[in-house]
């Protein structure tokens, strides 16, 4: 019985959450201070950033490569792309579900490993951004300006190291007993899996950066940090809604706001990044497609 409700409940939650969202963040957006916002970003630092984007989806194919021994060419790429572009624009985190099926559909492995894999690196991820995080509250001092985490210093403080501690046990438990069991990793392989997921995770925090820069904010590491943790957090629990509307905008709306932002350009800001994001993933997924395609048509021939 709880099986029949839960996705009717959760199809619920994903349209009031995204509506009340939409409804209070975009109902704030001028039209002309949006396109004003958007003509005036830096180009040259979107472009760095989506080269870090790309990059880090590069990465992720050389996990897998690690993991499951996916060839690391073009062709799988455009797999890993149109996954990731799937992940982000179809609600509920049905989208996962394209790894597994073109990996099938592929034949490179079959669905219920590369499902349970994926599920793998996701809890991994998730570890290695509450360990990032954690350790630049450790090592940062807040900025003027900055999310006012110095608010409270010793918790914080205390929290964030026991993280560290916590959470890199976790991780060294998750690879030695997860990686060399049942994906047959060498020690090697295991630490190098540790540094692609510590440089994918570089990654998504440098382009994070780079847009929130490019629109002309300073929000401080602490922020950029918390727009991670947030939405890294968000796409964990699978209450996402079309292309990420409403959480994005409500993610970086608060963030912004308590960085010393004022409310109308938070707003902007929010909207303006979430338009960014969004063409970053057109761009991956038209790639993605695009080599897929051609890759099977080539087989065809």
């Amino acid at each position: 019985m709880n099986k029949c409700f839960s996705l009717p409940f959760r199809a619920f939650a994903v349209v009031a959450t995204t509506s009340l969202a939409v409804w209070v963040i975009w109902g704030k957006v001028d039209v002309y201070g949006l396109f004003q916002v958007l003509r005036s970003a830096d180009v040259l630092l979107l472009i760095v950033g989506l080269g870090s984007f790309l990059l880090g989806h590069g990465l992720r194919l050389y996990r897998y490569h690690l993991m499951w021994r996916w060839p690391f060419d073009a062709a799988t790429f455009s797999i890993v792309a149109i996954h990731g572009a799937l992940s982000y624009l179809l609600p509920l985190r049905i989208g996962e579900l394209a790894l597994p099926s073109l990996s099938k559909l592929t034949k490179l492995s079959d669905f219920r490993s590369t499902l349970s894999g994926l599920f793998y690196t996701r809890v991994f991820d998730f570890s290695i951004i509450i360990l990032l995080s954690a350790f630049v509250l450790c090592v940062s001092t807040p900025e003027p300006g900055s999310l006012a985490f110095e608010k409270l210093p010793i918790l914080v403080g205390l929290s964030a190291r026991v993280g560290v501690f916590f959470f890199a046990a976790l991780i060294i438990v998750a690879l030695l007993g997860v990686l060399k069991r049942f994906f047959g990793l060498g020690y090697r392989e295991i630490v190098s899996f540790l540094l692609i997921t510590f440089l994918l995770w570089v990654c998504v925090f440098l382009y994070n950066w780079l847009i929130v820069y490019s629109l002309g904010v300073a929000v401080g590491l602490t922020g950029v940090v918390a727009l991670v943790f947030l939405t890294a957090f968000s796409f964990f629990i699978p209450l996402q809604g079309l292309a990420n509307l409403g959480l994005h905008e409500a993610i970086w709306y608060l963030v912004l706001t308590n960085s010393g932002v004022t409310s109308n350009n938070a707003s902007l800001v929010a909207v303006s990044s979430h338009l960014l994001v969004f063409a970053y993933i057109l761009f991956l997924g038209a790639l993605g497609g695009g080599g897929f395609f051609l890759s099977r048509y080539r087989i065809a021939e």
